[in-house]
C-alpha cells in the first residue's frame, strides 16, 4: 500500500512538472512555455510607445470597516488578469509595504506576474505601485521581502519568468516606492522555485549580509543557498551552496525557507515530501558551509505533493467541490532578543479533520526542538491551513496567522483569516484564545483566471510585527468580479489589517436603565444605553452587544453587556432594564343617554 501511495505521489508530481515549470509556480504553465524572446521585444517596444496601461495609483477606499484593500485591479477582464494573492509584507515606522502575485501585471503581454503596494500612513491607505521594472528574465511572482535595518535598503525577490528562470532580486532605497532593475540572486542556477530571502540585522560580523535560498528543478537539482556581502549588488557562489539533493519526482524536497539568528547563524529549512518530515541545516560561517541535517518534525500526513492537505472548495456558481492545492511548507521567526526559533506548519491529523496548525520551537540554535503544539483551538473538524508567524522586536510576543473554515462547520467551505497571539517569557510561550481577523467570510476561487494555474489559490501569506502591532496581510475572494463576462467568478484581492499586540482584555462597565414603555407596552434599549464607559487599556476599539436583545417587555429584564476587542479579548457585565408603564389609561367616551319607560 505504501509503495502504491509513493507511486501516486510521483505521478502527481510529474503532472505538475512539465519541463521547466514547477509545482509551486502560480502562473499558468502554457503562458511561461509559450512566451518567447520576440514576445518580450514586442512588449518593450509597446512600453516605449506608451501603449501599456499604467496600473499604479491610489487604491480605492476599503470595502469593509477595518479590512484595508491593498491592490488595484488593473488589466482585469471577465476571464483573466484579475488574481492578486500570495502575499509578503514589511512594516517599519509609518511604512507598510505589501507584495503579491498579480496576474494583472501581464496586461499587454508582459513577462510579469508580481505586484506591490505601499502605505506611508501606517496602513490606513495604500498606493498600488503597478509593475516592477521591465527586464529580460522578468518576474513570475512568489514575492518575498527583506530589509537591511542599518541602511534601509529593501530587497524584493521573485521567480524569473523567462529562461533560465533564475531568482530575481529587486532593491529599493526609498522605502519601496521605486525599484532598481533586478540582479540575479541565483547565479549559475536554472528553473529556480520557491525562494526565500533574509538579511542579517544583528550587530557584529555578518551584519548586512543577504541570504537567499531556492529550490532548483533542472540540472543538479536540489535546494541551494546564495549570499551577498555587497548590499545585494551580486550573489554567490556561482551555482550556490547545496543544502540537500532532490531529483524531483520520487525525491521531492520543497518549501525552502531561510532565517538568520542573533549570533549570525544561518538556518536553512525545508520539507521532505518523501520521508514526510521537516528539516534544518545550520551554518556558522556566514553561509559558506552547513552542518548536519536535523529532522525536527516527522510523520507529516499530507496526501498530495508537498504534503498537501487534499483541500476542496465549492466555488460560486459551481454544483460540486473540487480540489485546490495546499502544502506543509515551514514558516520561521527568530526571537531578536533571545535567538529562539519558532516554526509553524500545517498537517493532516488523524480522523476526519484534514488540516490543523502546529508550532515547534528551539531554544538551543536548532539542535533540539519542542513537541508540536496545536495552534487552532476551534474544536471542529474544519480545515485550517497556510500559517505564518511574526515575533515583536522586543522579543516579548508572537502572533500566528492562518486560514480557517471554523465558522462554516456545516459545509466546511467558507473561510476567514484567523490569528492567535502569545506572550513569551524565556522558553515559555503562553497563548490567548484564537480570533477571526477578516470581517467577511469568503468563498474559494480558483481555476477561472486564464493566467493562473488551475489549482492555485495561494501558497503562503506573511506577517510583520512592530512592538505594538502585528501587520497582517492575506488574500480572499469576498468580492464578485465586476467585469463584463465574469459570470460567477469571485475577485481575489489582498487585504491588510493592523492587529494590536496588546494581550490585555477590555474592561466592561454597565449601568441599569429604566425606561417608559411605548404604545405596545415594550421598549428598545441599545448596548450603548447600558454601557457606562467600557474601554480597552491598550486603546483598541471595542464593539458592544446586549443579551438578550430587545425589545423588552414591561417589568425588569436581566441583561449582559459584552465588550469585544475583535482579537480574542472579551469582557462582560450585568445590568437590568426596567420598562415602566407611565401612561395613564384614557377612559372611553360616555355612551349616549338612553330613555326607557317601565
Amino acid at each position: 500500500m505504501k509503495y502504491a501511495y509513493k507511486l501516486l505521489k510521483m505521478f502527481t508530481l510529474i503532472i505538475f512538472m512539465v519541463p521547466g515549470i514547477v509545482y509551486a509556480q502560480a502562473i499558468k504553465d502554457s503562458i511561461l512555455k509559450n512566451y518567447t524572446q520576440e514576445d518580450y521585444e514586442e512588449f518593450v517596444k509597446r512600453e516605449m510607445r506608451g501603449e501599456i496601461p499604467d496600473a499604479s495609483g491610489p487604491v480605492p477606499s476599503m470595502r469593509a470597516v477595518n479590512d484595508i484593500l491593498v491592490n488595484n485591479n488593473g488589466g482585469a477582464t471577465g476571464t483573466g488578469l484579475f488574481t492578486q494573492s500570495e502575499t509578503s509584507i514589511l512594516a517599519f515606522g509609518s511604512t507598510v509595504l505589501v507584495g503579491f502575485n498579480d496576474s494583472g501585471s501581464r496586461d499587454g503581454g508582459a513577462n510579469k506576474f508580481t505586484g506591490w503596494s505601499y502605505s506611508t500612513d501606517g496602513g490606513a491607505t495604500f498606493m498600488d505601485g503597478g509593475t516592477l521594472p521591465t527586464s529580460t528574465i522578468g518576474d513570475a511572482g512568489d514575492p518575498v521581502f527583506a530589509r537591511d535595518e542599518s541602511t534601509g535598503r529593501i530587497y524584493y525577490t521573485t521567480l524569473g519568468f523567462s529562461s533560465p528562470n533564475t531568482i530575481q532580486v529587486f532593491a529599493s532605497d526609498d522605502n519601496g516606492v521605486t525599484w532598481d532593475a533586478p540582479v540575479v540572486g541565483t547565479p549559475g542556477g536554472t528553473n529556480e522555485d520557491k525562494q526565500w530571502i533574509a538579511v542579517d540585522n544583528f550587530a557584529g560580523s555578518g551584519n548586512g549580509n543577504v541570504y537567499l535560498i531556492s529550490r532548483r528543478f533542472a540540472g543538479d537539482q536540489g535546494i541551494y543557498v546564495f549570499t551577498s556581502t555587497d548590499n545585494g549588488a551580486t550573489f554567490g557562489p556561482d551555482g550556490g551552496v547545496k543544502i540537500v539533493n532532490s531529483t524531483g519526482a520520487g525525491d521531492n524536497k520543497q518549501g525552502a525557507f531561510i532565517a538568520v539568528g542573533t549570533d549570525h547563524s544561518v538556518y536553512a529549512f525545508w520539507m521532505d515530501d518523501v520521508t514526510n518530515d521537516l528539516n534544518v541545516r545550520k551554518s556558522t560561517d556566514f553561509g559558506a558551509t552547513f552542518g548536519a541535517t536535523v529532522t525536527f518534525v516527522t510523520g507529516l500526513a499530507g496526501t498530495q505533493v508537498n504534503n498537501g492537505l487534499n483541500l476542496t472548495g465549492q466555488r460560486q456558481g459551481s454544483a460540486s467541490f473540487s480540489g485546490f492545492r495546499s502544502n506543509s511548507f515551514p514558516h520561521v521567526a527568530v526571537n531578536p532578543v533571545s535567538g529562539h526559533l519558532y516554526l509553524v506548519y500545517n498537517d493532516n491529523p488523524a480522523g476526519d479533520d484534514k488540516g490543523n496548525i502546529y508550532m515547534v520551537m528551539s531554544d538551543d540554535g536548532a539542535a533540539t526542538w519542542s513537541a508540536p503544539v496545536q495552534i487552532n483551538d476551534d474544536g471542529t473538524t474544519t480545515d485550517q491551513w497556510q500559517p505564518t508567524i511574526a515575533v515583536t522586536p522586543d522579543g516579548n510576543n508572537l502572533g500566528i496567522f492562518y486560514y480557517s473554515r471554523e465558522e462554516d462547520a456545516t459545509d466546511n467551505n467558507l473561510f476567514t483569516y484567523n490569528g492567535r497571539k502569545a506572550s513569551i517569557s524565556g522558553s515559555i510561550v503562553t497563548f490567548s484564545s484564537s480570533f477571526v481577523i477578516s470581517e467577511l467570510q469568503s468563498l474559494p476561487e480558483f481555476g477561472r483566471d486564464n493566467q493562473v494555474n488551475s489549482t492555485y489559490m495561494g501558497d503562503y501569506n506573511c506577517a510583520s510585527a512592530t512592538n505594538n502591532i502585528y501587520h497582517v496581510v492575506w488574500s480572499d475572494n469576498r468580492d464578485d468580479l465586476d467585469e463584463t463576462g465574469a459570470g460567477n467568478r469571485k475577485d481575489p484581492n489582498v487585504y491588510y489589517k493592523a492587529v494590536p499586540v496588546g494581550s490585555g482584555s477590555p474592561v466592561a462597565a454597565c449601568q441599569s436603565v429604566s425606561i417608559a414603555a411605548d404604545e405596545n407596552c415594550q421598549a428598545m434599549v441599545t448596548a450603548e444605553d447600558v454601557d457606562d464607559g467600557s474601554f480597552h487599556p491598550d486603546g483598541i476599539p471595542v464593539t458592544l452587544s446586549l443579551s438578550p436583545e430587545g425589545p423588552y417587555e414591561l417589568g425588569v429584564t436581566n441583561v449582559t453587556l459584552t465588550v469585544d476587542d475583535g482579537f480574542g479579548g472579551v469582557a462582560t457585565c450585568n445590568a437590568t432594564i426596567t420598562v415602566n408603564d407611565e401612561t395613564a389609561p384614557v377612559a372611553p367616551p360616555a355612551p349616549a343617554d338612553v330613555n326607557v319607560e317601565c
